[in-house]
Formats: C-alpha cells, sequence, structure tokens
C-alpha cells in the first residue's frame, strides 16, 4: 500500500488518498476465495479483497502518516473506494480526524477571571438523593452516616429534611 496524498482540508480535518497495486489486490483475491461461503460474483469478490487489503494493510500506513507529518488521530478513519481495477489495483481515500496542530506565540499577558459558583449543601444532598439509590449509599464506605444523611426525603418527611437544612445554612445564601 502506497500513500499518494496527504493533507488537511481545515485544522484536523486529515484526508488521504491511497493505492494499492495489481499484486496486492491478488493476494487479497486469493485468500478470499479460499475462504469458505466465498463470494462468487466479481463485484462481491472485488470488495471484500479491497476491505482485505485495507484492513491488514492499512494500519502500517497509518502508523507511518501519524509519524511523519506529526498527527495525532482522534478518530477511526472514513474510507472511500475511488477506483478498482483487476489489472491496476485500487485507489482509495480515507478521511480522519486529529488533534489540530498548534504553535505558540509570544506571551502577551492575558489573564482570565475565574468566579467560583459555590453549591449549597442542599443542592448536594438534592443531587445524591436523585442519582443514587439506597443500595450504592448503603456500600459506601462511611456506611451508616453517609446513610443516615443521604436517604431519600420519603424516608424522613421532606418537610423535616427542608427545615433541617435551612436550619443549617441559616443566613444569605451566595
Amino acid at each position: 500500500m502506497k500513500l499518494e496524498h496527504f493533507g488537511m482540508a481545515e485544522p484536523g480535518d486529515c484526508r488521504l488518498v491511497f493505492t494499492a497495486d495489481a499484486e496486492e489486490l491478488e493476494r487479497a483475491i486469493t485468500a478470499e476465495q479460499a475462504v469458505p461461503d466465498a463470494p462468487q460474483a466479481e463485484e462481491d469478490l472485488l470488495t471484500a479483497a479491497v476491505n482485505r487489503t485495507i484492513l491488514e494493510g492499512f494500519s502500517a500506513l497509518y502508523e507511518q502518516i501519524a509519524a511523519e507529518y506529526g498527527v495525532t488521530p482522534v478518530t477511526d478513519p472514513d474510507f472511500e473506494l475511488l477506483a478498482v481495477n483487476r489489472a491496476e489495483g485500487f485507489r482509495a481515500g480515507a478521511q480522519f480526524y486529529a488533534l489540530p496542530p498548534l504553535t505558540l506565540g509570544r506571551y502577551t499577558g492575558f489573564v482570565q477571571a475565574v468566579e467560583p459558583h459555590l453549591i449549597r449543601q442542599l443542592t448536594i444532598e438534592m443531587e445524591i438523593n436523585r442519582h443514587h439509590g439506597d443500595e450504592e449509599r448503603a456500600a459506601d464506605a462511611a456506611g451508616g452516616q453517609t446513610e443516615k444523611l443521604c436517604r431519600p426525603a420519603s424516608d424522613r418527611g421532606a418537610d423535616a429534611r427542608y427545615r433541617r437544612v435551612a436550619r443549617q445554612r441559616a443566613g444569605a445564601y451566595p
């Protein structure tokens, strides 16, 4: 398998065209014919042979591209058969996404202020009760303490629970 062209349509959008010669295709056709229930129609046989050739040979080409062009793929490639001829081999294209190239410039001194969003105790308890069942709380390493604090509101009565939390958090809410 031989790389014909590699490029990026946009940063991170990698596209390539590769070929396999007639010998590679013929080896794949022979291997496909040896398989039980091999395709009988010429078109199906060529399709299976192209797929086999890509499965067996594309990984090395993919690694070569990653090393040579310094790209880090983040998706599997999508293939497109461009031309196939038993006497000449086939030509195919592939598209995959990679981390876009990053070049650092000079430092400008820009600082982004970060404002923390405070989380209230009531919000935490409500999230725990909504997303975790009794079994998960019982299996918690803290054991009974977590289960006692986090059991569903229906067990303790919703009004009593909210009054307790409100008494603990008396004062201004963030």
